[in-house]
């Protein structure tokens, strides 16, 4: 009886140590406003071993419409579109933000990606999701609809449209905290030492009021 409950102990432990990777969801949505530059969405991929691993993910881009870009950023960094596969290491019992990112260009549709994690070592041990974009708007972007940030996401510096005249930017971490001033008249903006990640823009006017909060995405360039 007791090397029978011994070996069922031994048995649950090895199961619970056995645990691998998953992701917190195995399914997430986010709508599409076509006006946005800039589309994200979250998911976390959780390691549930008690063992660091190096793991990589793989993006396959199930639906995409014509003219739109998808990007991936994992906990590292960010990729160019192009990049379809990257390695990073998970530690034991660690979580880690895996955001996929569609570029829409003002023009509707829908999109679907799937993204696979697996570790290096060992393909089986593996997490999959599913990403699924579905419109909220037809309405294509013929014309000017406000002000925007370009190119965004940028790594180096990023230019401002408006037919407002404006006379500060305001930059923002995700904290809340202002990481920088720039004046309005600028060509460009320098945001080159800042640390990768998202921002908010706070474009102000003349008259102090907020013209509009403009989210950014700045990341670094991968060959």
């Amino acid at each position: 009886m007791r090397l029978a409950l011994l070996s069922a102990l031994l048995l649950f432990a090895f199961a619970v140590n056995a645990q691998g990777l998953r992701f917190e969801n195995t399914i997430v949505e986010q709508v599409v406003d076509p006006s946005l530059d800039d589309i994200p969405a979250y998911v976390r991929l959780l390691n549930e071993s008690d063992r660091t691993m190096n793991v990589r993910w793989v993006r396959e881009v199930n639906d995409l419409p014509a003219g739109w870009e998808s990007a991936v950023c994992d906990t590292n960094q960010c990729y160019l579109p192009r990049v379809d596969s990257a390695e990073f290491r998970i530690v034991a019992n660690g979580n880690y933000p895996i955001i996929p990112h569609l570029y829409p260009d003002g023009t509707s549709g829908e999109a679907q990606m799937t993204i696979r994690v697996f570790e290096v070592i060992d393909r089986s041990n593996d997490a999959v999701v599913t990403f699924n974009f579905p419109l909220t708007s037809p309405t294509r972007r013929a014309f000017y609809q406000g002000p925007r940030l370009f190119p965004n996401p940028g790594h180096q510096d990023f230019q401002v449209m408006s037919d407002e005249p404006i006379s500060v930017i305001r930059l923002t971490n995700m904290l809340g905290t202002v990481v920088r001033e720039f004046p309005g008249y600028l060509p460009r903006y320098d945001i080159s030492d800042l640390p990768n990640g998202l921002y908010l823009a706070s474009l102000i006017g003349v008259d102090g009021r907020i013209i509009k909060t403009l989210r950014y995405s700045k990341r670094q360039v991968m060959p």
